[in-house]
């Protein structure tokens, strides 16, 4: 049995670890011009636990924008926002509704565009079907 103490410290703990990796990964690459995006709390409000899983899908779907690759990059924002509904929540520390935001204004620019040019495309539909959900998700539309 695991008291609430330990709970917390393990938390803490880990976020003092990711913290620190993020540091040291991050640093090194002076190459890229674009300023580092920081959670303030990387335990969720709502479960008060840490999901690593929506932080690699976050990672993965910013490391995807960086190289326009908008359906692959949509997609891995949906399922961050999937498991961890906090990042679109204005209310709680974890919010990074402006970054998304910018994310799903940027790819239904592209991937209309490519659409246009290619209609029968299976992958682009689903890319603007998975940045339409998330833009109903901000405006607390049904699905």
């Amino acid at each position: 049995m695991s008291t609430s103490i330990e709970k917390t410290s393990i938390v803490a703990l880990a976020g003092i670890f990711i913290a620190v990796i993020s540091l040291f990964w991050g640093g090194g690459n002076k190459k890229n011009n674009s300023a580092p995006v920081h959670i303030e709390k990387v335990v969720s409000p709502s479960t008060g636990e840490l999901n690593s899983k929506a932080l690699m899908n976050l990672d993965s779907g910013r490391s995807f924008f960086a190289k326009s690759d908008f359906v692959r990059a949509i997609s891995e924002y949906r399922r961050a926002v999937e498991i961890e509904p906090d990042y679109i929540d204005e209310r709680t520390g974890l919010f990074l509704g402006d970054e998304i935001k910018d994310v799903i204004k940027k790819t239904i620019f592209e991937l209309t565009g490519e659409e246009k040019k290619t209609p029968a495309d299976k992958i682009i539909r689903q890319g603007l079907k998975d940045a339409y959900y998330l833009r109903r998700r901000f405006g607390r539309g049904c699905e």
